[in-house]
């Protein structure tokens, strides 16, 4: 009887040893949790998700670590981790739907609209649902619509926000201004005025807001409510007056101008760059270094700054602006209009009046961004406010314009000074503020996220159609001259050269036209001195539709994408007997060959980057076209001159029937491409 007991007893003592060993894992997994949460609380993100991987560390099959941290990370602006950690947690609780919309965002704000639509639809509850909670996935969903130039199904989710709960958007009023810009895109100016009205009626000053009214008024043809709106945007945003004011305040409001303008300007300030890399002499380099610096300077005023596009042509000009302005041995001269804010900043701060300075600062910077010591004093004033990092930020920049200047040395010992002082006030950690992260943008240059592109390229691989018609002419051809060579289809190697253009009317399709020069069908041997030829090559030129498959956007992963493509193969060949005279082959006898027929094709391929627009793709093809009437004419024939001219159709002389030749294979293709 012991030995029954011993084990019963053995039994409860590992039953109870796991229950407490588990209890003691899970209460430090809430412990680690509700630590992490307040850090959240504190504005302290990376001390929180640090603490929500230390969670996940201890119980790594427990979903919702892995969807706090997701949580986190997207107000950190990690997007890739965010998508990577609601994917893990769905993996493990996928009925909960809250995930798909955490997920939803982190594809957003990758720029991965129809991946967050997708993921929005799964989060939202079915039809008939009596959830009341769900408005704000109805706003974000919208914002997806919007990025994704679906502006009337935005629309229709901003309006099931905005009616399920009308008092959320008095402290969020984005729902308006972005309702306003999708009403603007669809020609509804009343609409947008509507909205844009509520949204300045909760942030006046919003500039951004302004400019889409005066732009809607202006286009209603209400012009002088439009001037009204500049005028109050000149006060507020002092660097439009420079290219705006009088006669011509309202082209303002001409923002298809003002940007094509902008892009030409910096375009030709590019090429003057590059040439001046290759200038013979110093004074056409200065010429060519002062005419970049004056489009630069002119393109970032006219740029309207509204799409995500402009944003980033903005920071192409302020790079530029950057590499250009130490080049310059005369430095420019600020204009009147801008040494008024660095007369009144400077007042400003012999006053202590330290706020109004760095705002004076900051306008004279937004109309110049290339005006060194406004970086430097501005700094100073923020370190007086004790925000060090910006006074660091400013002091970068300054030295970045004048890496030559007298207090250079003195400026980069104020940075290791304020690095000291962050580390002593305990305040290296980076405070993120939910809402404010800029979008990423996606790094892919491959023909599936570009509206045009233009290929070059070519195939190998092997004929797969059995050629019975080629091997009977063959043998007609030699007349029995070469028995112990007869014609083989096994395999014969096929390869092209190709060109591809493509342009891209919606997202993931592709239409265009191919051209392909190709070859690989024939035979030839040689008896003696006498050499017996047969060769087949072919042309095909017609359209192509392609579907992207856009895997992780491109950013990491290349594209993937299927084709298919449809036209007219023209076959050109000929047979010859030849014999050498010298170093080349003289042809006593030549036949040449033509037919032409319908092809088609279709493969699966992937591309990715190379360049900034440049692409490599690779795809796997099986082509197919039979030609079943071909055509002859003998061109040369020294032993019978009259028979030169004489024409006819390829025939199976013993059954009568017409020869047909086919070109059916699959093929490996490399493109090289450029992106627009």
């Amino acid at each position: 009887m012991k030995r029954p007991i011993l084990k019963k007893t053995s039994g409860i003592v590992m039953i109870f040893l796991m229950s407490t060993l588990t209890a003691i894992s899970q209460n430090a997994y809430t412990k680690l949790c509700l630590d992490a949460i307040s850090f959240e609380k504190a504005g302290r993100l990376d001390e929180a998700a640090e603490k929500y991987s230390e969670a996940i560390r201890l119980k790594p099959d427990e979903w919702t670590g892995y969807k706090y941290r997701a949580k986190v990370n997207l107000e950190r602006g990690l997007y890739d981790d965010v998508i990577a950690d609601a994917t893990r947690a769905l993996d493990l609780s996928p009925n909960e739907t809250s995930l798909y919309e955490i997920r939803a965002r982190g594809f957003h704000e990758k720029n991965m609209p129809d991946r967050a639509i997708d993921d929005f639809n799964k989060a939202l509850p079915g039809p008939g649902s009596k959830e009341k909670g769900s408005f704000m996935t109805y706003y974000h969903r919208g914002r997806a619509y919007f990025s994704n130039k679906q502006y009337r199904d935005a629309i229709f989710d901003f309006d099931v926000a905005a009616s399920s709960s009308p008092g959320q958007w008095n402290s969020e009023p984005d729902i308006y201004i972005y309702r306003a810009q999708a009403n603007l895109e669809l020609g509804n100016f009343s609409g947008a005025l509507s909205d844009l009205d509520k949204f300045l009626d909760l942030r006046p000053d919003d500039l951004k807001a302004l400019f889409l009214q005066g732009y809607a008024l202006n286009l209603s043809g209400n012009r002088a409510g439009a001037g009204n709106t500049a005028t109050k945007i000149l006060s507020l945003d002092p660097s439009k007056g420079v290219l705006y004011s009088g006669a011509n305040l309202l082209d303002l409001f001409d923002i298809e101008a003002r940007r094509e303008k902008a892009q030409r300007l910096a375009r030709e300030a590019g090429s003057l760059l590059e040439e001046n890399s290759s200038a013979i002499s110093k004074s056409l380099s200065s010429m060519r270094i002062n005419d970049a610096f004056k489009n630069l300077d002119t393109a970032w005023l006219l740029l309207p700054g509204l799409t995500q596009e402009d944003m980033t042509l903005r920071g192409k000009i302020r790079a530029d602006l950057f590499k250009v302005y130490p080049l310059m041995k005369t430095k420019p001269e600020i204009s009147e209009f801008v040494r008024r804010y660095m007369v009144q900043a400077s007042s400003a701060t012999s006053e202590k009046k330290y706020d109004d300075a760095i705002r004076l600062y900051t306008t004279t910077l937004s109309i110049s961004p290339w005006v060194p010591v406004a970086y430097y004093n501005r700094s100073l004033l923020y370190e007086l406010r004790g925000q060090f990092r910006n006074s660091i930020s400013d002091m970068e920049q300054y030295l970045a314009l004048a890496p030559d200047a007298s207090d250079a040395r003195s400026a980069k010992d104020k940075i290791y000074e304020w690095e000291g002082k962050i580390r002593e006030t305990g305040l290296e950690g980076q405070a993120y503020k939910p809402g404010v992260i800029n979008h990423i943008e996606s790094g892919s240059y491959s023909p599936g996220n570009y509206a045009f592109a233009m290929a070059f390229g070519g195939t190998f691989g092997v004929q797969l159609a059995k050629n019975p018609g080629l091997a009977d002419l063959w043998t007609q051809s030699t007349n029995g001259a070469t028995p112990d060579y007869e014609y083989s289809d096994k395999l014969p190697f096929l390869f092209s050269g190709d060109i591809e253009i493509i342009a891209r009317p919606v997202k993931r399709i592709g239409i265009g036209a191919i051209g392909k020069l190709s070859g690989g069908i024939g035979a030839r041997t040689k008896i003696g001195e006498v050499r017996y030829m047969m060769n087949m090559g072919t042309m095909q030129y017609g359209g192509l539709l392609r579907y992207y498959f856009l895997v992780g956007n491109g950013a990491e992963k290349p594209d993937v994408y299927l084709q298919y493509s449809f036209g007219k193969s023209v076959l050109n060949g000929y047979y010859g007997i030849a014999t050498m005279d010298g170093l080349v082959y003289d042809y006593s006898y030549m036949k040449q060959y033509d037919a032409s027929d319908f092809f088609h094709n279709a493969g699966i391929g992937m591309g990715g980057k190379v360049g900034k627009r440049t692409y490599l793709t690779l795809s796997l093809d099986y082509f197919t076209t039979k030609f079943d009437k071909i055509t002859w004419e003998v061109t040369t024939n020294t032993a019978n001159q009259e028979d030169v001219g004489s024409t006819g159709t390829l025939i199976n002389t013993q059954t009568g029937e017409d020869l047909n030749a086919n070109y059916n294979g699959l093929l490996l293709k490399f493109m090289f491409g450029f992106c627009f």
